[in-house]
């Protein structure tokens, strides 16, 4: 009688046996290494914003991340208008008369890898949006948050 092991497969072995002894360590309380494409599941931090990788990706909700720790997440559903004026940010309607608005400056600045906040607003790309401390020199510089 031969022995099979988790990475061979004897002839009269099951699909579901082998499932079994690959998750075996985690059955036994061992911690198996949770491995994450750096390049696909996480969005780039463009440092004011996060922009998704994948080129269809289109986030859900747009997180505003405010100075003082506190998180809104707002739906991309309910986005009904965004506007970009140089000298006054974006301001993004959402249903029910309610708005958002992200001030700072060079708000549609191209960064090296060819993202614009406003752009990636405008095609669900950017999961996040965060104000920046004075110190920091990202571009674009979101000052304030207004929700």
């Amino acid at each position: 009688m031969s022995t099979t092991n988790a990475s061979t497969s004897g002839p009269g072995e099951s699909i579901l046996d082998r499932l079994r002894q690959r998750s075996a360590p985690a059955a036994l309380g061992h911690d198996a290494p949770v491995v994450r494409a750096e390049d696909e599941e996480s969005p780039i931090d463009c440092g004011a914003f996060g922009w998704l990788r994948g080129v269809k990706d289109q986030a859900i909700m747009l997180e505003l991340r405010l100075r003082t720790g506190n998180v809104v997440a707002v739906s991309y559903a309910y986005v009904e208008r965004a506007e970009y004026d140089p000298s006054e940010g974006i301001t993004l309607h959402l249903g029910g008369g309610k708005r958002v608005r992200i001030e700072g400056a060079n708000l549609n600045a191209s960064l090296p890898t060819g993202v614009r906040l406003f752009d990636g607003i405008v095609r669900r790309r950017v999961t996040f949006v965060r104000e920046l401390n004075e110190g920091d020199k990202a571009l674009p510089r979101v000052a304030r948050i207004e929700c």
